[in-house]
C-alpha cells in the first residue's frame, strides 16, 4: 500500500540529484549513500543522541525549536526524525539563525572568542530552503532569519499560545542564548528538554553562563542531563515542574 511518505520517498529519489546539481555538488549522494563508512565516530552518535532526546519528548505537547542551525545538518536530520517516528504529529519546526555568522559579542563572551570566530559559521539559507523542499517539509519546517536577539521576541510576541516541547541551543554567544532561554523557560511544557551544544565547553563560555542563569532565575524545576557518550550535545536540561 502505498504511503503518504513512500510517495515523499519517490519525490526525493527522483530529484535528489537533480538538486544536488542545482547546488554545486552534482556526486552529492555518491557519499550520502555511503555515510556509515566515511561519517567519523562522534558525527554518528551525535545524530543518535539528538534524535534519541528528541524521542523522548515526542508525547510532550509543543513544538520544537533550533536556536542557530548554520547549515542545516542537525534540523533536517531531526525533521526526517520525526517524520518517520510521529507522522501525524502536529508539532512545527523553528529554526532561528541570521545567516550571517557570529555577530552578537558580550564580554561574557571573551576576548578571544570574538577575536578568533567573528564571522564564523555563516549558513547557506537558499541550501536549507532547497532541502526542506526536496522533503516535502515546507508546511512545518521554518526559518526565522535575522538577528536572533530581534526575532526571538517578536516571535514570541506573535505565537503567545504556542508550548514548546524541545529546544535545540547552538548560538554560542551570551546574549542571544540569554534571550531565547528567556523565552522558551516560560512555555517550556513539563517534561520538555533544552538541549545545548555547546555549554559547559571552556571555547563558549557565554553559553554556559547563559544556561546557569536560567537555573539560577527560573521559576520552573529543572533535571540536569548529560549524554555520556558524546561530547555534543553538552548538556540537557529536562523540565519536571
Amino acid at each position: 500500500m502505498k504511503t503518504k511518505f513512500s510517495e515523499h520517498d519517490a519525490v526525493y529519489l527522483s530529484r535528489r540529484r537533480e538538486v544536488a546539481a542545482d547546488i554545486g555538488r552534482p556526486d552529492l549522494y555518491d557519499v550520502i549513500d555511503q555515510f556509515g563508512l566515511y561519517a567519523g565516530a562522534q558525527t554518528l552518535v551525535r545524530s543518535h543522541a539528538v534524535c534519541d532526546l528528541l524521542r523522548q519528548t515526542l508525547e510532550t505537547p509543543g513544538d520544537i525549536v533550533e536556536f542557530g542551525c548554520w547549515k542545516g545538518a542537525n534540523l533536517l536530520t531531526m525533521a526526517k526524525f520525526l517524520s518517520v517516528m510521529q507522522p501525524n504529529t502536529i508539532k512545527q519546526m523553528y529554526a532561528f539563525d541570521s545567516f550571517e555568522g557570529l555577530q552578537t559579542f558580550d564580554e561574557k563572551d571573551g576576548a578571544k572568542a570574538e577575536q578568533e570566530t567573528r564571522g564564523d559559521y555563516v549558513g547557506d539559507e537558499a541550501v536549507i530552503r532547497k532541502m526542506i523542499a526536496l522533503h516535502g517539509f515546507e508546511e512545518w519546517v521554518h526559518l526565522v532569519v535575522g538577528n536572533a536577539i530581534e526575532t526571538i521576541p517578536e516571535f514570541f510576541r506573535q505565537n503567545d499560545h504556542k508550548m514548546i516541547s524541545f529546544a535545540y541551543v547552538d548560538f554560542d554567544l551570551y546574549e542571544p542564548c540569554a534571550v531565547a532561554l528567556e523565552h522558551v523557560d516560560r512555555c517550556l511544557s513539563v517534561n520538555g528538554l533544552i538541549v545545548f551544544d555547546e555549554a559547559l565547553t571552556d571555547q563558549w563560555p557565554g553559553e554556559g553562563i547563559a544556561a546557569r542563569e536560567l537555573l539560577d532565575k527560573s521559576t520552573n524545576t529543572y533535571e540536569t542531563i548529560i549524554v555520556p557518550y558524546v561530547r555534543q550535545p553538552t548538556l540537557v536540561l529536562r523540565r519536571l515542574a
